[in-house]
């Protein structure tokens, strides 16, 4: 078998850049999402989140990555990679993990605060700096 060979560090950019809804209220969407690392262009599936529904009255951020240690995608007719959702943006830029955005996520659904994913992430259009979106 061929050996595979890694992108370097934190360099990919996605399509589409903003890939996160919340349609309701305790679940962030995550759309279908194409990505090209360095040296190849993987596809991650679309995917519900189901995250903790008791969210305060301005809202929660989460930070949304693929756990994706080789940067293969979605492979077909395998199980999808695991999507994590997190309060903090610790995975964010870190190898093993394909950023795909953050958001702020209401009670009542329907955030209109999203963040690009894709790495680096220009300052310009980032809303997850100091753990705020």
């Amino acid at each position: 078998m061929d050996e595979v060979k890694r992108a370097p560090q934190g360099i990919y950019c996605n399509d589409p850049v903003i890939a996160l809804t919340q349609p309701e209220p305790g679940v962030i969407e995550l759309a279908a999402v194409k990505v090209w690392f360095t040296d190849r262009i993987v596809h991650y599936k679309a995917r519900r989140i189901e995250i903790d529904a008791d969210i305060p009255p301005d809202g929660t951020a989460y930070y949304v990555t693929i756990t994706d240690p080789d940067q293969l995608g979605d492979i077909d007719g395998e199980v999808e990679l695991h999507a994590v959702c997190a309060k903090d943006h610790d995975l964010c830029g870190e190898i093993g993990h394909t950023y795909m955005g953050a958001i702020r996520v209401m009670p009542t659904g329907n955030s209109m605060k999203v963040g690009t994913g894709g790495w680096p992430n220009p300052p310009y259009q980032r809303v997850c700096q100091a753990g705020e979106v």
